[in-house]
């Protein structure tokens, strides 16, 4: 383990600039282990940043089918849904890449993803919830 504060703070700062957001894992290895979080850092630039077949929107796009599926955070699922916005995704795009899990994924995991989507594309409107 290397708790280098430091070098931490470095990583942990060309990663926010990299993603435009952080996730907790993040801070913990940036001052808890500062080797793990480079290697991480390394994987993650070589499959995720760096420009390769897929573009950038795609990819978020994936990212948050993927996340929403697994269950993943609605932090960690709004930040994918944000970047996606900011690489050209339309709310309408990645409301329907969440339609497509009802199918794949079940409406359990699809309803988390629609209110994750609410709440970062029409943060003034309410739920339905409850009403028939």
């Amino acid at each position: 383990m290397s708790a280098d504060p430091k070098r931490g703070e470095e990583i942990l700062d060309a990663a926010r600039k990299a993603r435009g957001y952080l996730l907790p894992l993040h801070s913990v290895l940036a001052r808890e282990d500062a080797d793990v979080l480079a290697a991480y850092e390394q994987m993650m630039n070589a499959l995720y940043l760096k420009g390769r077949r897929l573009d950038s929107k795609t990819k978020e796009l994936i990212y948050v089918a993927v996340l929403v599926a697994l269950g993943a955070p609605a932090a960690h699922v709004r930040a994918h849904m944000e970047r996606a916005r900011r690489e050209g995704a339309t709310p309408e795009e990645v409301l329907e890449t969440i339609e497509l899990l009802i199918p794949a994924a079940g409406v359990a995991r699809a309803s988390v993803g629609f209110e994750t989507w609410r709440q970062t594309f029409r943060p003034d409107s309410s739920t339905a919830e409850g009403k028939s």
